[in-house]
């Protein structure tokens, strides 16, 4: 499978000394969606952690499951949802030039369905989303990966 890594690796300090709601408000986000809570994505962290982040572009379209087995296959492990958040946080012009997604938390839903987070924005706002994870992810989408 044909794969990028867009961009620099990105060097993030997740801080695991903020709740999960302060790691929410920290991004300074426009919107955010209202699942997108501490039940549903439980984070287990301690202190501080700095972890090495990349942003991988695939060329076709992909399924969640696709991207995952091209990212175990080359080392790499799909990103949670607090490096994400502090992904937003140092970088928070980032999310305006493509979907930044993470596979790494998962939000099953009480009928069954599964939700992984995003950042999307454009000019005007800057937003904190959820999206099925059975929705195919097109070449402009951007997954993030810890090495």
């Amino acid at each position: 499978m044909e794969y990028t890594r867009d961009g620099p690796v990105l060097e993030v300090r997740v801080d695991y000394a903020l709740s999960f709601n302060e790691m929410v408000r920290a991004g300074k986000y426009d919107e955010v969606n209202s699942n997108i809570t501490a039940r549903h994505f439980p984070v287990k962290g301690k202190d501080n952690m700095n972890v090495k982040i990349e942003l991988v572009q695939f060329s076709l379209d992909m399924s969640s499951e696709q991207v995952l087995i091209e990212l175990f296959q080359t080392g790499l492990r799909p990103a949670l949802i607090e490096e994400l958040l502090a992904v937003g946080v140092l970088y928070p012009e980032l999310q305006r030039q493509f979907p930044i997604v993470e596979l790494g938390s998962v939000w099953r839903q009480p009928e069954g369905g599964r939700s992984v987070a995003y950042l999307v924005g454009n000019v005007h706002k800057r937003g904190l989303y959820l999206t099925w994870w059975s929705t195919g992810w097109l070449p402009r989408h951007r997954f993030i990966v810890v090495r």
